[in-house]
């Protein structure tokens, strides 16, 4: 008597293959395969979570899901899904330098340097060695969970949406934004949403920052000016020190690079 062969998957208790159980299966393995770290443990314990518990609209939660899930369509992408089987190339359609990935378009272009180097944030991305956005946006949600960032995530959220907008009226209308324009915009749009739907944060969103013009102190008195600069994934932070007397000649001048816990942190040790 012979007995027919059958393919069998041994992932679920009936033998039979669901895309849940494939999923299950593959995310063990990759468990197995890289050991845990705090990293990786954020990773699989909340990420997820947290990246719903962000204040921001659904549709900008929903491109952060899928930038973690690294299914944004970037040309790089979309050639590696289709196997080359396209008419375009994968290069940035910006710079042409390099292949164009999620990391890419939001970070290592020098179009996307310059932005955020233009933000509030004063970040510079590291090009060698860049860790991919969602080890990154893990960094990130532990500076939040340590109560260092505040609304700075949610603010990140609308940045890079921002970036990826820009990218695209760049590709399929042949729009040349300006950097700065570029970060202006996803600035004004987080505060109006957040004054819509966090009341309890209205009063800090609706600081204002006049624009003023340096005026020279009294006679017999020193005028001190400084600036900080903060990483806010190193840690690093650098400030300039400048020093006028009453004519507004430059007395003294001078900088230092240190490390501090947040902005805040940093601009109180230089006060």
């Amino acid at each position: 008597m012979s007995i027919k062969n059958n393919f069998v998957w041994m992932g679920s208790k009936d033998g039979s293959y669901f895309v849940k159980s494939g999923y299950f299966l593959s995310s063990v393995m990759d468990m197995e395969d890289h050991p845990s770290s705090s990293e990786t443990s954020l990773f699989r314990s909340s990420l997820w979570k947290d990246i719903w518990k962000q204040k921001v609209s659904p549709k900008l939660l929903s491109f952060t899901w899928k930038l973690c899930h690294n299914i944004v369509p970037t040309r790089g992408t979309l050639k590696a899904r289709f196997h080359g089987h396209c008419q375009f190339s994968a290069s940035c359609p910006r710079c042409g330098e390099k292949e164009e990935s999620i990391e890419h378009i939001i970070f290592l272009c020098p179009f996307a340097q310059v932005v955020w180097k233009a933000s509030w944030f004063n970040y510079l991305p590291n090009l060698i060695g860049f860790p991919g956005f969602t080890k990154w946006w893990c960094k990130i949600l532990m500076l939040q969970d340590k109560g260092n960032f505040h609304e700075g995530c949610d603010l990140i959220v609308f940045l890079c949406w921002s970036i990826w907008k820009s990218r695209n009226a760049f590709v399929f209308s042949s729009v040349v934004d300006d950097h700065v324009g570029v970060w202006h915009v996803p600035e004004g749009s987080f505060q109006e949403f957040m004054q819509e739907s966090v009341s309890s944060c209205t009063k800090d969103l609706d600081r204002q920052w006049p624009m003023q013009r340096w005026t020279p102190p009294a006679i017999g008195i020193i005028k001190i000016n400084f600036d900080v600069s903060f990483d806010f994934v190193s840690g690093e932070a650098g400030a300039g020190v400048i020093a006028h007397d009453h004519l507004g000649v430059i007395i003294k001048v001078d900088s230092v690079c240190f490390t501090a816990s947040s902005a805040s942190a940093a601009e109180a040790f230089i006060v």
